[in-house]
């Protein structure tokens, strides 16, 4: 497998997570908030309430409605700005958010 520079730093990787090393990729994710207790409760708890994406598969993800939010954003745990996603929907939605 060839090495593949990372996006942020430069550093050669082998498998990296969206076009960044792993380190790279940790600190993105702490930043947004999603590695944080608070939004794996907040996650859990909603996925709990809601457990069928609108498809009526089992939802996997809490996704926020609105592009750009994160756990650390004004309303970010708020169960208003969530809904509830199946990998495959989420992974529909989030690809629309790239083009």
């Amino acid at each position: 497998m060839p090495l593949i520079q990372c996006l942020d730093c430069g550093k050669l990787e082998r498998n990296p997570v969206r076009g960044r090393c792993h380190d790279c990729h940790r600190k993105r994710r702490v930043a947004s908030g999603y590695d944080s207790q608070e939004w794996g409760r907040c996650a859990k708890a909603f996925l709990t309430a809601h457990p069928f994406c609108d498809c009526g598969a089992p939802a996997k993800v809490a996704h926020h409605k609105f592009q750009g939010m994160r756990p650390t954003s004004r309303g970010g745990l708020d169960w208003r700005n969530l809904e509830a996603k199946c990998h495959t929907c989420h992974n529909r939605i989030a690809q629309s958010y790239r083009l």
